[in-house]
């Protein structure tokens, strides 16, 4: 009596095998159910949540830097009065002693394009051709800020130095 129901029809109906088409078929429906209700247990990432499009993933220079940084000052009193610049100063925090560094930021309007940045040790000149206390420069502009963060990162490379205050001239249009 218990077997009947195995020898019967509907039995053979339920578990007979199915064309492959339809086997690959229904496993993916099933792969892409999971996934889908899978994903809504995911957290909505933090680009995302501020209105990004895709990734960003990590910084990312823009360009090489088409402006001259910490150029030499020849040209520094006719830039500073030149009526269409504008001029935005800075200064480090604190003085970068011997083996230190740090980094100089500036928020620029959003349509400032940068001409040109002058930089200072103190009151001397401090450009591409040389510094005192000899430093080294890295600048870089941002993609994500769109131009508008100019940052400078300074070490001071030299073992034994008297601290030196960095001071960085901005000429944007």
């Amino acid at each position: 009596m218990r077997r009947e129901w195995r020898e019967s029809p509907a039995f053979y109906a339920a578990f007979a095998p199915r064309p492959k088409p339809l086997r690959v078929a229904i496993l993916g429906i099933v792969v892409i159910m999971v996934i889908g209700g899978l994903s809504q247990l995911l957290p909505i990432h933090r680009w995302m949540r501020s209105g990004m499009a895709a990734n960003p993933g990590n910084f990312i220079a823009r360009q090489p830097i088409n402006y001259p940084v910490c150029a030499p000052w020849a040209e520094k009193s006719a830039d500073f009065a030149r009526s269409d610049l504008q001029v935005t100063d800075g200064t480090s925090q604190q003085p970068i002693t011997a083996g230190d560094q740090t980094t100089l930021g500036i928020v620029l309007p959003a349509k400032a394009r940068i001409i040109k940045v002058y930089c200072a040790t103190g009151s001397r000149e401090c450009s591409y051709l040389g510094c005192l206390p000899p430093l080294s420069l890295l600048a870089t502009d941002a993609v994500y800020s769109r131009s508008r963060l100019f940052s400078l990162a300074v070490a001071n490379k030299v073992p034994q130095s008297s601290p030196v205050n960095l001071r960085v001239w901005v000429i944007w249009q």
